[in-house]
């Protein structure tokens, strides 16, 4: 699974990291997923890859929500 996340026009971001959260439906608490990705740009998009097997703890049918 590929999430684009948008990196601010912002100095300060640079060589910061990006970290993925995910809960399922929308009463859920978000977990952190994956690895902790590099910021390399600033005002750009980034894109982080994650395995399938970094996504657990949800059934066919629910609802994904993810943050960056």
């Amino acid at each position: 699974m590929e999430i684009d996340v948008t990196i601010a026009n912002d100095a300060t971001l640079l060589d910061g990291t990006v970290r993925i959260q995910s809960k399922v439906g929308w009463s859920g608490s978000f977990t952190s997923i994956g690895t902790d990705e590099s910021i390399t740009g600033i005002n750009t998009s980034q894109t982080v890859t994650l395995a399938s097997t970094a996504l657990s703890g949800f059934s066919d049918g629910d609802t994904l929500y993810f943050r960056g």
